[in-house]
């Protein structure tokens, strides 16, 4: 049985927070990247002009329905009407409209022994839930890894239970001043178990781990896992509250085309939904009821939301036409970085820009279709010769503008759980070459601006030209990486040739170029969470029929050791020498046997008038409006 694990699978170049986990907004920033300086408060007393702030987006959401279609514009437009209910903010969580985070230590979560009959929905030792019956492998009350597991026969056993307790803060109130309460919650957990609502992997799988979400009282709401279920995610297993006595008497179909729910949703946060003119804007006005209203926020009266299309040249002549005050992530500003940091430096605008969870990497198919490639890439030695010609660096110093990093396995560099002592892969032609030669691949015409020969290279012809050939969608910055990655790696007599594509390579099906593994190489990226995505490169994540080719291991890397430390890490508690030490041991076996080649950190830019103050990139935020009701542009 395939393994379920506990953490939510990563998206292409797409967040990956937690559905019932909400927006990133909280009262207390917690900065990384650049903070952009805080603006003075209006005097007490004056009489000010309605004032308006217009913020340009690259793309229009689908739906605002938190259980639609969602993506990033749509996450970035819910920022202005949820505020929480937890933030994501350098790489840790901050409680937004939650009193606390349950944690072990405060006594928020309860990791108790239960007594289990037969026939009980438990979380077996595959991690999936299953009834206890017969032949059942589970994990004993205390057992942390596989040497306890027990198969089931009969009577009744006793397993580990999590149980976790929210509390609100008080006075909360929803837009239309009705009160915001623990059913809110509940009711959208109810949405989200429907099998109406078509509910991503990782909801799904939190979903399959509950055994019960419950109101305690109007404040409260507690969730306990299923027995076996030891979710690392635990203190933030709060879904995201929907507001039952407006929605209450719509289907759960229903609500995934409703006006109310996908145009016009009511929160808590700053702003309310007025009007969305299609394909061109959304206009929003301050909510009176917002819980931050007595510190004066937020401090736009209306604000307007505009769609212009993602190209970043016209995103910063909006900018400084004044048409915009603000211009996102969602418009492609990276092919822009240079102009961007010029016109900085001339304070003609403001860049915000940070390294995310977001990275690039080369992929090497390791067991690809017959006939893909004439090369093999099975040899380990062959991944570290092509890392090692590389020049990595140079992209981020010269593509990006010197904001990014090289990274050295799927871990930012910047997170807390990043193992430093993993092997590394510094530009060393050098030492690439001396790998090529050792595994067959010679210089014969002593050219090393020529492609190299195999001569009694394992698996290929001999003769054959050592040419890697990259697929990649087409863009700006990967074009002007490509040719940087194809100068450097002929230093070492490795051809390249970049192939530039769209979106449709990363189609799930058998005959997907990616996911079908039809390809030799291919560039692209992933984004995380706050915790290591290991589970990216598991055999359980290689694409097949049987998964429907959803899953994320396009390489084929199959590695025992690696799977074993990835589940342990997801089945260990945050904190816990398991959790950590785990995370470490499978960050070390990926640098050591290099499926896939990390190229760069992405830039998460957005820039803005010279003098708008209050926007700061995070790089675990879901979006950079995460702080959108501190935003203010003082009276000059």
């Amino acid at each position: 049985m395939r393994n379920v694990t506990h953490t939510i699978k990563p998206f292409l170049l797409a967040t990956l927070l937690p559905f019932f986990l909400g927006g990133c907004r909280g009262s207390s920033p917690v900065t990384a990247g650049t903070q952009l300086p805080t603006g003075a408060n209006t005097p007490t007393g004056t009489i000010q002009p309605p004032r308006s702030l217009t913020i340009c987006m690259g793309a229009e959401p689908k739906s605002l329905y938190l259980y639609g279609e969602g993506g990033l514009a749509s996450r970035t437009v819910l920022e202005t009407v949820y505020d929480g209910p937890i933030d994501s903010l350098n790489y840790s969580y901050t409680p937004v409209i939650l009193k606390s985070l349950p944690t072990l230590d405060n006594g928020g979560a309860v990791l108790k022994q239960v007594t289990v009959k037969q026939g009980d929905k438990i979380f077996d030792d595959d991690g999936a839930a299953a009834a206890l019956v017969p032949g059942v492998k589970y994990r004993p009350a205390g057992c942390t890894d596989a040497s306890c597991v027990a198969t089931y026969t009969s009577g009744s056993v006793t397993m580990d239970q999590l149980q976790v307790t929210f509390v609100l803060k008080s006075g909360l109130q929803w837009s239309d001043g009705e009160p915001l309460t623990a059913d809110d919650s509940v009711y959208s957990f109810e949405l989200s178990s429907s099998p109406d609502t078509p509910a991503p992997a990782g909801m799904t799988r939190a979903i399959l781990g509950t055994q019960a979400y419950e109101k305690l009282d109007d404040l409260t709401v507690r969730w306990t896992a299923l027995p076996g279920n030891i979710d690392p995610s635990y203190s933030h297993r709060f879904w995201v509250p929907l507001p039952r006595h407006a929605w209450g008497k719509m289907s759960a179909a229903e609500l995934l085309t409703a006006d109310a729910s996908t145009r016009t949703p009511i929160g808590w946060g700053p702003y309310i939904i007025q009007s969305w003119t299609a394909g061109t804007e959304i206009l929003l006005k301050k909510n009176p009821n917002y819980f931050r209203a007595g510190e004066g926020l937020p401090h736009f009266d209306t604000l307007h939301i505009k769609f212009i299309g993602p190209d970043g040249r016209l995103g910063i002549s909006t900018l400084l036409s004044g048409e915009c005050d603000v211009v996102d992530q969602t418009v492609q500003l990276d092919d822009q970085i240079a102009e961007i940091q010029s016109l900085q430096s001339q304070k003609n605008l403001q860049a915000a820009f940070t390294t995310g969870t977001a990275w690039e990497h080369l992929d090497f198919n390791l067991k690809p279709v017959s006939g893909i490639s004439a090369l093999d890439y099975s040899d380990v030695r062959l991944r570290e010769a092509i890392a090692f010609c590389l020049d990595r660096q140079k992209v981020v110093d010269q593509a990006l503008g010197g904001l990014s990093a090289v990274p050295d396995d799927y871990v930012p560099p910047q997170d807390p759980l990043f193992n430093k002592d993993v092997a590394k892969y510094p530009f060393d032609t050098a030492k690439g070459m001396a790998l090529l030669d050792q595994i067959g691949w010679k210089d014969l015409d002593n050219d090393p601006s020529t492609p190299r020969t195999a001569q009694g290279v394992t698996g290929v012809a001999n003769g054959t030209k050592l040419i890697v050939n990259s697929t990649m969608v087409s863009s700006e910055l990967r074009q002007a990486a490509a040719a940087i990655y194809g100068t450097s790696l002929l230093e070492c007599g490795i051809g390249y040739v970049a192939s530039f594509t769209d979106n449709s390579m990363f189609v799930a099906n058998a005959d997907g170029l990616l996911f079908g593994r039809l390809f030799e190489t291919a560039q692209f990226g992933w984004i995380a969470g706050v915790e290591p995505a290991c589970e990216l490169y598991t055999t359980a994540e290689i694409p097949t029929i049987d998964n429907g080719y959803a899953s994320t291991n396009d390489t084929g890397f199959s590695n025992p050791e690696y799977d074993q430390a990835c589940d342990l890490a997801h089945r260990s508690l945050p904190g816990t020498a398991a959790y950590i030490q785990n995370q470490y041991q499978a960050q070390k076996i990926f640098a050591e046997n290099l499926p896939s080649i990390p190229l760069y950190l992405t830039v998460k830019m957005a820039v803005a008038r010279a003098d708008l103050t209050g926007l700061i990139m995070d790089p675990t935020a879901a979006t950079d409006l995460w702080n959108l009701e501190a935003f203010d542009i003082p009276e000059s």
